[in-house]
């Protein structure tokens, strides 16, 4: 039996396609056909391509939302699958969710609710929690797929970019938890504790993999703020048997209980220690190590980005910076 499309080929290309209309020479002369063309010159198996965007255009005569104008009515959709198919080159539609300019204009009761000021961008973020969006969405992708056939389906962006405090997130979680969104960062505070416990994100790696590490070849634990023995104690073994362990910033320092200890519970593993937290704005690294240095040639220097203390923090979460 033939394996499916993602798991045959492995030279795969995806074009970033955020482009809005305001200006009417945008996509006018986008061709399909010489896209396709360098497609199969780079030797593609599989192509990902946009349907529609962060910016929320749709590049389809849509009947669900808006069509970007530049195509005059064009569906370089059903031309791109077309021309895919003639290069036997496996096609991908993608489609982005909660980031969406054009629904977060068109309906401003779908907007996140950002709980502190400078969590925006360049696009609008609609929150998954707004009945009315979601409806939107599902709409939007059963059009695609009653319309053209792909070999796959991306959907992007599938996750909440800041912690959201409008109405219907709220009114979610007084439902769930009996309780209201707490007004502060403080993860020695039971209530964050379980407010975040209602915001898991997705990853690979859950409690479950815990006996199953070594299948791994490198697990990444990215500022993982809440750890108790058992997961320190797998990590540690893990590395002990071979695996690799990328971890950053305030990783095994507190415990799930809310208990922050003087030095990081993996320093062993590590093989670092806390001294005090930098309020710089950046902060430079030069490897002392040759390996490492070697490791991220050419760079000499790393660098860490932090919002600097001018940054205004009101509103819900306010108050208490974690630290």
């Amino acid at each position: 039996m033939a394996r499916p499309w993602f798991q045959r080929g492995y030279r795969r290309m995806l074009v970033d396609m955020h482009i809005p209309d305001w200006d009417p020479a945008f996509l006018s002369k986008y061709d399909p056909a010489e896209m396709v063309r360098l497609y199969e010159a780079a030797g593609l198996s599989s192509a990902m391509f946009y349907t529609q965007s962060h910016v929320g255009l749709c590049y389809w005569p849509t009947t669900t939302g808006r069509m970007h104008a530049g195509l005059r009515g064009r569906d370089i959709v059903a031309e791109t699958l077309a021309l895919l198919e003639q290069a036997g080159i496996d096609a991908c539609g993608y489609y982005s969710v909660v980031y969406n300019n054009w629904a977060y204009l068109e309906h401003p009761d779908w907007r996140m609710v950002p709980a502190t000021e400078g969590s925006g961008g360049r696009y609008g973020h609609c929150c998954p929690n707004h009945a009315g969006y979601r409806d939107f969405a599902r709409a939007q992708i059963e059009e695609l797929v009653g319309r053209y056939r792909f070999d796959g389906l991306f959907i992007d962006m599938t996750f909440w970019p800041q912690v959201c405090v409008c109405e219907h997130c709220r009114a979610r979680y007084r439902d769930e938890a009996a309780a209201e969104v707490p007004q502060m960062i403080d993860w020695c505070d039971p209530a964050w504790r379980r407010f975040q416990a209602a915001h898991v994100p997705f990853g690979v790696i859950t409690r479950r993999q815990l006996p199953e590490l070594e299948h791994y070849a490198v697990v990444v634990l990215p500022n993982v703020l809440r750890m108790d023995a058992e997961e320190t104690e797998a990590f540690r073994e893990y590395v002990r048997g071979g695996g690799r362990l990328y971890a950053n910033r305030f990783t095994s320092l507190t415990e799930t209980c809310g208990r922050r200890h003087d030095d990081f519970m993996l320093a062993d593993v590590f093989g670092c220690h806390i001294e005090a937290d930098d309020a710089g704005y950046v902060t430079y690294v030069r490897p002392d190590d040759a390996v490492l240095a070697q490791a991220i040639a050419p760079q000499t220097y790393l660098s860490c980005l932090r919002p600097g203390p001018a940054v205004r923090r009101t509103g819900v979460l306010a108050g208490r910076r974690a630290r």
